[in-house]
């Protein structure tokens, strides 16, 4: 049987789709397509339950951090943090792909 991770969104991440969902909506005047890009976020969130491990690290000064993993969804990058003790993921951020997101992390 399949191990389901518990998976946390923190403050941060909720204030990123937050703005995710503002930019898209200033940036194209259409509600529904801003709603559909989370929606689809939302979605990748909910699926890294199963199998986070599959998920790539993220490079971090040249070499990988061991620590974080990402999420890829459409423009977006989704990093996250797996706690095995408890089976817990705690998606810390979501960023924009051109963006210098590993400055955050």
């Amino acid at each position: 049987m399949e191990k389901k991770y518990i998976v946390k969104v923190t403050p941060r991440a909720e204030a990123d789709l937050d703005n995710v969902h503002s930019f898209l909506w200033r940036a194209t005047l259409d509600m529904e397509i801003a709603a559909k890009v989370c929606v689809k976020i939302e979605n990748a969130i909910a699926g890294l339950a199963s199998r986070p491990h599959i998920r790539p690290m993220l490079p971090r000064d040249g070499i990988y951090n061991e620590c974080f993993r990402k999420e890829i969804c459409g423009d977006y990058i989704i990093p996250f943090l797996i706690h095995e003790p408890t089976q817990t993921i705690y998606v810390t951020h979501i960023f924009n792909g051109r963006a210098n997101y590993q400055q955050y992390l």
